[in-house]
């Protein structure tokens, strides 16, 4: 984070993200609310390789279990997951 609010106004950033596998949630909300604010100083951000709009962890985990529970060969209890 500092390093973003480190670079000078009217740049042009590019952050390259093809070869990466996870993110952690807080970077995607810190890469978020730069690429929201960047206009304000002039910078053009460039996100390659990384959707922000990349679905909830807790969600993705509860689909997850979900799906295994109907490869299982026995029926296991329901897991609800509430935000």
């Amino acid at each position: 984070m500092r390093t973003l609010e480190k670079l000078p106004n009217d740049v042009r950033v590019k952050v390259d993200a093809s070869r990466t596998r996870s993110v952690h949630p807080d970077i995607i909300e810190i890469l978020e609310d730069f690429k929201k604010n960047a206009p304000t100083r002039g910078i053009e951000f460039e996100l390659i390789g990384l959707n922000l709009s990349q679905t909830d962890p807790v969600e993705e985990f509860g689909r997850v279990v979900i799906n295994r529970q109907g490869q299982g060969a026995e029926k296991r209890d329901e897991i609800l997951i509430n935000n």
